[in-house]
């Protein structure tokens, strides 16, 4: 529990670190004759040390895209997001009476094809489709967060005081080796950016396309995709596992938050936990994987 905590705190600073590369992002921009948009950290490491201390950083520029790529393929950008859609795909119609299961080579290959006809229509088509897809990605997991929550409200302030308690005393909470504070900052700061991807320098790429003449409203902007990723979906997240327990279940991953869902809704619709929890990760990990495409 304690590494919510720490992952409420790093998103605040991330807020700030945040505002500050989106913000960069728009002023160093560069925009050609045909309107197509370059801006990211390449673009102000290069143009942002030349202009304001007469150094040629171009270097680094060009080790940070090259790092970007391999972390857009093999890090959260693409293959761990496929793998993601692969294993949701098989708990939506595992369950499914009457219904065959999928064959994971078919998920592997329809996951990239649906995101390969996105992504040929350039910007504007994924700006489309994310525009379709996260509202309604977003407020299908809030509604059933929201549901867990109130259904079990006598057990939040319980729950707060444990993740409070935890950061600061794991052994308190969860003793031995696991419980140890270096544990739960590492892997709460590791979620927190994980989820917002502050001070990685991906988001800033994504914000230099923004349709505004002022750097410092779209630093404003970014923050707020900071606050809502981590600070309201992720600590309600931590709160639906802290609540029912399931931390303690020794699973991992998805499957944590599946047996929270489970857990802590109402009987009459914990079945559909699963279902519901796993269409939520697939359209997360899809929108995820054009991004990283994009990047």
């Amino acid at each position: 529990p304690g590494a919510l905590f720490s992952m409420i705190v790093a998103a605040f600073l991330g807020m700030a670190t945040k505002f500050a590369e989106c913000m960069l992002a728009v002023k160093y921009r560069t925009v050609d004759k045909d309107g197509h948009v370059l801006g990211g950290p390449f673009q102000y490491i290069e143009h942002g040390m030349k202009e304001k201390f007469g150094l040629n950083f171009k270097w680094l520029a060009v080790i940070f895209a090259a790092f970007g790529i391999c972390v857009g393929l093999f890090g959260i950008g693409t293959f761990s997001q496929i793998n993601s859609i692969t294993a949701a795909v098989e708990n939506v119609f595992s369950g499914v009476e009457g219904v065959p299961g999928i064959p994971e080579e078919i998920a592997c290959v329809g996951g990239p094809s649906l995101v390969g006809v996105v992504i040929l229509g350039g910007a504007k088509r994924i700006s489309s489709v994310a525009t379709l897809v996260v509202p309604f990605m977003a407020i299908l997991y809030v509604l059933v967060c929201l549901v867990i929550l109130f259904t079990n409200i006598t057990a939040v302030p319980q729950a707060i005081a444990d993740i409070v308690i935890s950061a600061f005393n794991p052994q308190a909470i969860a003793g031995g080796v696991a419980g140890t504070l270096i544990v739960a900052m590492q892997n709460g700061i590791a979620r927190g950016i994980f989820s917002n991807e502050a001070g990685l320098g991906s988001a800033p790429i994504a914000a230099a396309h923004a349709q505004t003449k002022e750097p410092v409203r779209q630093g404003l902007v970014s923050m707020l995709g900071t606050f809502i990723d981590t600070i309201i979906i992720c600590t309600m997240t931590g709160l639906t596992i802290v609540i029912t327990g399931a931390w303690k279940s020794g699973l991992e991953g998805v499957d944590v938050t599946i047996l929270a869902f489970s857990d802590g809704l109402p009987e009459a619709i914990s079945a559909a936990a699963p279902v519901l929890l796993s269409v939520c990760l697939i359209f997360f990990a899809f929108t995820t994987v054009l991004g990283g495409n994009f990047y």
